[in-house]
């Protein structure tokens, strides 16, 4: 039997047997003995890596190799991702039936699924399907991929209910283009809600509103006053203000039996009756065209001194 050297030096030979060995003019020179002694170097080193390898291989405890199952586990989960859902499921279950049955012992069950794991790969390459993401609605994987429509699904299922979300919008926009018309064509005061903005003649059954929101003051005042607690009454006025110019004076040109307010003399109490005017008569026509415009007084104004 020939010695180890002289097989690997045999090895080397064959190995380099239909190596090119001239070169071009600017490619750079190749020596056969330099290339024979650093293939045998490799040779040699390959060797002894694969020896000491194998010995550190025995000497690790079982416990901490991983499960052969884990291993197929992740085999079936590679077949999934490539798009190989079929494979997988049926490796699962292959799987699942060697466990459950009691061929033969699990030591021999575990040395062949090792077998078979490292035997994985090792057949003839295999067209497969582009890889999926299963993180992003299973969206193909790979960079500046073309257009191609609607993944997995067909049309009709996101268009659905187009059709009935644009006509429920038609009528939508529709009735409110009519509510419009019809409060802008119909007369005043008709068409309205009872209780809103424009609300005319609604009947109010509370005491506050009626002293407020439906009241003369309330509507020139707020349009809604039910945060406002509002008595029309007089002020308070301090003893020491001068009320003189609250005094109201009524020419004696003007026919008083016309006024809302008047009272006779007869219906007159000691205390309403009022001193004697001593305004003179005027004509309210030259003192309309004569009139001068003047300070106007307010609650705030009485007793304050210019």
């Amino acid at each position: 039997m020939d010695s180890i050297t002289k097989l690997f030096g045999d090895l080397c030979e064959l190995h380099i047997a239909g190596f090119p060995w001239r070169t071009g003019l600017n490619s750079k020179k190749h020596s056969k003995s330099r290339t024979k002694q650093t293939l045998k170097r490799l040779a040699y080193d390959t060797l002894f890596v694969h020896l000491f390898q194998d010995e550190a291989r025995k000497l690790q405890l079982n416990s901490t190799r991983l499960p052969v199952k884990n291993k197929i586990i992740m085999l079936s989960f590679n077949l999934r991702v490539c798009g190989m859902g079929s494979e997988a499921d049926r490796l699962e279950e292959l799987l699942e039936y060697l466990e459950q049955s009691n061929v033969m012992q699990i030591s021999d069950l575990h040395a062949v699924l090792e077998l078979l794991v490292e035997l994985s790969g090792t057949g003839p390459p295999q067209l497969l399907p582009p890889k999926r993401d299963y993180f992003k609605n299973n969206k193909y994987v790979g960079r500046k991929v073309k257009y191609q429509g609607y993944d997995y699904y067909d049309v009709h299922v996101f268009e659905a209910d187009l059709g009935t979300t644009l006509a429920y919008q038609e009528y939508e926009i529709s009735t409110t283009i009519q509510r419009t018309l019809q409060i802008m064509e119909a007369a005043p005061g008709t068409g309205l809600p009872a209780i809103s903005f424009f609300s005319q003649n609604h009947p109010t059954s509370d005491k506050f509103d009626k002293e407020t929101r439906a009241s003369l003051f309330g509507a020139l005042v707020h349009s809604r006053t039910n945060d406002m607690d509002i008595k029309l009454d007089m002020p308070p006025v301090p003893d020491s203000a001068d009320l003189s110019g609250l005094a109201i004076k009524v020419p004696q040109s003007i026919d008083q039996s016309e006024d809302e307010g008047f009272q006779s003399a007869s219906n007159m109490t000691p205390d309403s009756q009022s001193e004697p005017s001593m305004t003179p008569d005027i004509d309210v026509w030259e003192a309309v065209l004569t009139y001068g415009p003047s300070k106007r007084r307010c609650w705030e104004r009485i007793g304050w001194e210019d």
